[in-house]
């Protein structure tokens, strides 16, 4: 589970409790220090908000916006957004991502 987000009940909610991620081969915690030129590494910045989500990747090494997408802010939709993502751009990428939240987002 990620920091910040145990404690407020997404973890038995979505099976995912103690660091069991529901992304089968995600790299959790895979530190800068593994990355090279080689690694693709795709950026990712989710646009919060009470009702919905924004999101958009970004590839470095393409110079490439792509995958951008909106949904409800259902944290289901975030997982489902991500796992098609790394389908998409194989299971070796590393994904940096951030999000961005008003000053009531942060609890969303």
């Amino acid at each position: 589970m990620p920091p910040g987000l145990q404690n407020r009940g997404f973890g038995r909610k979505l099976g995912i409790e103690n660091n069991k991620h529901d992304l089968p081969h995600a790299k959790r915690s895979t530190t800068m220090n593994n990355v090279t030129e080689n690694t693709k590494v795709i950026y990712v910045g989710i646009d919060v908000h009470k009702d919905t989500n924004s999101f958009c990747a970004y590839d470095s090494r393409e110079d490439k916006l792509f995958a951008e997408h909106k949904s409800s802010s259902k944290f289901e939709n975030t997982l489902h957004y991500l796992k098609n993502l790394q389908k998409s751009v194989g299971q070796d990428a590393v994904f940096l991502i951030g999000y961005e939240a008003g000053p009531t987002g942060y609890g969303l």
